[in-house]
């Protein structure tokens, strides 16, 4: 059985229009709903084998945000600059490509992959997910790369911070 979580980075920063992109960091808002959704996966026992986060700024701060408040050590967060431009089946290809010894990922990226790749594992027109969601799919498959079908995953649950955030 594979477990996956999808997490599209907390809310970030356009005050400095100076920054590249890549370069943006979490806002207040980001940086306040990040420790709250990482506690909300706490409640649920959530531990994944491996966290995988793009390299841009915003994806680091929500992966290191959420690997604080589960319990998962830092420096084994794995930065991947692939997802910083991967498109929903691009996500999927690199997720079918983990080592099967890995039973649990927490994937944090962006929109619209996140989004694309939720739809496609799933079968299912899940919509955008809005910044700081969590979708966790599950999927009997074995292997990875048994992932790589349409509608190959189930979706277990979908946080979303506003609900948790007041």
């Amino acid at each position: 059985m594979k477990t996956l979580y999808i997490m599209r980075h907390a809310k970030s920063s356009w005050d400095d229009s100076t920054l590249p992109d890549h370069e943006r960091p979490l806002n207040a808002r980001g940086e306040r709903d990040t420790p709250v959704m990482g506690r909300l996966l706490k409640k649920r026992g959530i531990h994944p084998d491996l966290i995988l986060t793009s390299t841009a700024v915003r994806a680091l701060q929500t992966a290191r945000g959420i690997a604080h408040e589960i319990g998962y050590p830092l420096q084994d967060i794995r930065t991947d600059e692939f997802i910083y431009h991967a498109s929903g089946l691009e996500l999927v290809g690199l997720i079918a490509a983990l080592a099967d010894t890995v039973s649990s990922v927490m994937l944090v990226g962006h929109n619209p992959a996140a989004s694309e790749a939720v739809d496609f594992l799933t079968g299912k027109r899940i919509g955008s997910l809005p910044t700081c969601t969590v979708a966790a799919l599950e999927s009997d498959a074995v292997h990875w790369d048994d992932l790589a079908v349409h509608g190959s995953c189930r979706l277990l649950f979908m946080e979303k911070p506003k609900r948790h955030s007041k």
